[in-house]
């Protein structure tokens, strides 16, 4: 995508801007506090943002065909619902409000079978107990037959993954698919996300909240605030080489077992943006104690700042004693490798 933008009527622009590439077999983490645009990203990437909602961009395209404008012949409509509808895969957030509580798992997940693959309801069924093995749901043909409230958190949210796997997808998002989960059942989503991505050779998207997740599972990470990237650096030197202070307020703020237990805990100084009323310069000026006036009045562009790494501030930051810290405080351990 490039120069991608989402506004709605007033006029609000939650998402300024956002350009990137996502490369097959590629995790890239998107992080950053709720309101800063991440999911809107996905959902406009996913052709799932509906009006008085419009989706603006220089170019987005998936799989080489383009997503935005419609469509001059029937057939090429067709063709990218299709390519959307199998090699696309959407994980949302809460998959108890995005299973229908009235059918059955297995039905649901026939459903995009029988409509983008045309498979029969037998072929499809079967495949969907197939793609419940995929993701470990013990006892697959079973389960298929049950409804979305007989699963737990962690099983409602594989079957959501076996969705995602009818088809054959070639991009995964991700929107916060641990949120609701413990921190056993997260690592279990994680790890499955991680065998999928290595199997089929399958890029992620993934959104979060939790900086030290993305940290650990991704290979590059992008931090957005008000609607825009404000840093893109490799996942391996989050904890060691973050410029912008957003970056660095985000890691600050992750409490570990060194933790004063008698200090308050830290936390970022203000409250992000209303995007109906952006501030002129650099959003995050209020809350960043290395403001200077030039912040409040030109919002910096997103430049290069090291090899593979971007960052738009006028005052990016670098010390070797914070970035020793942050090497500490991120050093557990790590999903993808099972090592500190």
């Amino acid at each position: 995508m490039r120069d991608l933008r989402v506004t709605f009527p007033g006029p609000i622009t939650p998402v300024r801007g956002i350009s990137f590439t996502i490369s097959k077999g590629e995790i890239v983490g998107v992080v950053g506090e709720s309101g800063s645009g991440k999911s809107l990203t996905a959902l406009a990437v996913a052709q799932l943002i509906e009006p008085p909602g419009q989706v603006e961009a220089t170019s987005l395209s998936f799989l080489g065909a383009p997503l935005l404008g419609r469509p001059a012949v029937r057939s090429t409509a067709d063709a990218r619902r299709r390519s959307l509808g199998t090699s696309f895969a959407m994980v949302f957030q809460d998959p108890m409000t995005s299973f229908n509580p009235t059918k059955r798992i297995g039905v649901q997940l026939a459903e995009g079978a029988r409509e983008h693959q045309g498979l029969s309801r037998r072929q499809a069924m079967a495949r969907a107990i197939d793609r419940l093995r995929a993701v470990r749901v013990p006892a697959a043909e079973r389960r298929a037959g049950q409804y979305p409230h007989e699963f737990s958190g962690g099983m409602r949210q594989r079957a959501m993954i076996g969705m995602g796997l009818m088809g054959a997808p070639a991009l995964i998002v991700a929107d916060e698919p641990t949120t609701a989960l413990d921190v056993t059942v997260q690592r279990q989503v994680l790890r499955l996300l991680e065998t999928i991505r290595r199997t089929d050779d399958v890029a992620v998207l993934l959104i979060s909240h939790d900086i030290t997740v993305v940290a650990q599972v991704c290979d590059r990470v992008m931090v957005m605030y008000a609607g825009r990237i404000v840093e893109v650096l490799p996942a391996a030197d989050l904890a060691t080489g973050a410029s912008h202070p957003y970056t660095r307020a985000l890691l600050a703020a992750v409490p570990d077992l060194d933790t004063d237990l008698d200090e308050p805990l830290a936390v970022i100084p203000g409250r992000p943006v209303d995007p109906a009323h952006l501030p002129a310069g650099c959003a995050f000026a209020a809350r960043c104690e290395f403001a200077q006036d030039r912040c409040r009045e030109s919002d910096p562009d997103l430049v290069g700042h090291g090899p593979a790494h971007q960052v738009a501030c006028w005052n990016p930051q670098g010390d070797s004693a914070w970035q020793a810290a942050g090497r500490r405080h991120l050093g557990i351990e790590s999903i993808r490798t099972g090592q500190r």
